[in-house]
């Protein structure tokens, strides 16, 4: 998302230069995060694979997460894209808004209705 952001205003002389569709650019910018994606998971299965872990059937809905991810990096970074073409600053703004983003979820927060102690947290 971050890398969509800046793509066509780092590339705006190749865009002046030659025509071709401008959403090409923060597509390939999260498709290369897929890829990078790709390689580690590979590496996770190996991990697993040696440590002999089984996963479990919650596996079903990775790939469902997978593209729910990818496709809201790219509907985020396409429109990021978009508006750092049109206002210059955003570049400035966005890795407030990310780090922002980052704190307000609820990633391992503690669960209110958890009475045990240790246990409880969301992840």
């Amino acid at each position: 998302m971050q890398a969509a952001r800046n793509i066509v205003v780092e590339n705006q002389r190749v865009i002046t230069k030659i025509y071709f569709p401008r959403v090409v650019l923060p597509i390939s910018s999260v498709l290369s995060g897929l890829l990078d994606f790709a390689i580690s998971f590979g590496v996770f299965l190996v991990l697993m694979a040696w440590y002999h872990i089984v996963p479990t059937g919650a596996v079903i809905w990775l790939p469902f997460f997978t593209l729910l991810a990818v496709l809201t990096a790219l509907g985020v970074g396409l429109w990021l894209s978009a508006l750092n073409a049109m206002y210059r600053d955003v570049r400035y703004v966005v890795p407030f808004l990310v780090q922002f983003w980052m704190f307000a979820s609820p990633v391992a927060y503690r669960a209110p209705w958890s009475q045990r102690s240790g246990a409880g947290f969301t992840v």
